[in-house]
């Protein structure tokens, strides 16, 4: 499931930065995937378990996780949304999401940690922002894990909309 995000990271990631990185690209971007995001949680079948995930399945939100890399496109949103689609109850898509993530994360971390060691970076720093945002992360996974054992995605996609709007509007005043 990680070797498709991997593949497209490596081939793509200048592309990526050099040409999709306006703010119009993000809006449509948080937008569309909200509207994914929207059909995965209200078609889902939920049915199947994290232990019953196949190869194919792996390979379907791996897709996923490549297409998130496009700014706007959210990893865990994507990855969610595909595990829903593919029959996983929704605390099931979370986990096999993040699982699937781990290894994405850390990759992109060694690709991008001698760009973190200039002049400017002290080595306490730069752990101790490792270490908080690892803790903010489990707490928000946690978080997020516990709502959709009650809830469905609906907030997430009406935070997309909306950030999508403020976006628009920032970036149109920036225009003038």
């Amino acid at each position: 499931g990680t070797v498709p995000a991997a593949v497209a990271g490596l081939l793509l990631d200048d592309w990526i930065e050099a040409n999709v990185r306006q703010a119009w690209v993000v809006a449509v971007t948080l937008a569309a995937a909200g509207v994914v995001m929207l059909i995965a949680d209200r078609t889902a079948r939920a049915n199947r378990t994290i232990e019953s995930a196949s190869w194919r399945d792996a390979i379907i939100v791996g897709c996923a996780q490549a297409v998130a890399l496009i700014p706007g496109i959210s990893r865990s949103g994507a990855t969610i949304s595909a595990g829903l689609w593919i029959g996983l109850e929704k605390a099931d898509a979370a986990r096999y999401a993040f699982l699937l993530g781990t290894p994405v994360f850390v990759g992109a971390a060694l690709l991008k940690l001698p760009d973190l060691f200039g002049d400017d970076v002290a080595g306490g720093q730069l752990i101790a922002g490792a270490l908080t945002s690892a803790v903010v992360g489990l707490l928000a996974i946690r978080y997020l894990l516990r709502h959709l054992q009650r809830g469905g995605l609906a907030p997430f996609v009406i935070y997309r909309f909306g950030l999508a709007g403020v976006t628009l509007v920032v970036a149109g005043f920036r225009a003038l």
